[in-house]
């Protein structure tokens, strides 16, 4: 049995300057959880996370910033007489939009520390970089664009080896005339773990292309 307790409070244009604050506070039930002594048993959680997200607008309204920070404080037990673990995480995207082009960029980094409600046994710390853009052509009649991105998870090794990730895609569409056009799309995925003390190097890179 988990109790939620969240609240959010912001202030500003939510498509123009913004600012808000946000909470979280898991706990787990430890009457809910068997009491078996064992290092593989299900433990009370109890996790709490603070963040703030601010977003600007420039450049009459064509560049637009955004940036998030969090700081989360879980325990693993709290049946334990043991300190809480601290992490942190940060992330920044930047846009340019005109009414024909688009291009953004984004980064984020959370630290080996940082805890959400996903499954705790999974290290969440990770790098990920990505950029997109998309631009029309042709009185909007033709439209590209492309994505790629960088992404390492486990970067600290504290828990399992370090992965990394690469995606790369374009797509496009054209479109001549209301009743008729066609869309095209290309995408490649690379994934490549590091050898650990129980699992091997692994490496692997799926595509696909569709019409």
């Amino acid at each position: 049995e988990r109790n939620v307790t969240a609240g959010r409070i912001g202030y500003g244009d939510p498509v123009a300057n913004t600012v808000e604050f946000s909470m979280m506070r898991a706990t787990d039930d430890p009457n809910s959880i068997a009491g078996a002594e064992s290092t593989l048993t299900l433990t009370p959680e109890g996790n709490t996370v603070y963040s703030m997200r601010a977003q600007g607008v420039l450049l009459k309204r064509h560049l637009r910033a955004q940036i998030e920070t969090a700081l989360s404080k879980y325990d693993r037990d709290r049946r334990a007489d043991a300190p809480s673990v601290d992490g942190h995480a940060v992330g920044l995207q930047l846009f340019h939009e005109t009414s024909l082009s688009r291009f953004g960029a984004k980064v984020e980094y959370l630290n080996g520390g940082f805890m959400t409600l996903g499954n705790s046994g999974i290290t969440g710390d990770r790098v990920d970089l990505g950029v997109d853009a998309r631009v029309q052509l042709l009185q909007g009649k033709l439209a590209l664009g492309g994505v790629a991105g960088l992404r390492n998870d486990g970067v600290s090794t504290a828990l399992a080896a370090e992965t990394r990730r690469r995606n790369y895609g374009l797509n496009g569409s054209w479109q001549p005339d209301p009743r008729f056009g066609t869309d095209v799309q290309m995408s490649v995925y690379e994934n490549e773990s590091d050898a650990a003390d129980s699992l091997l190097n692994l490496h692997g890179i799926p595509g696909q292309v569709v019409i």
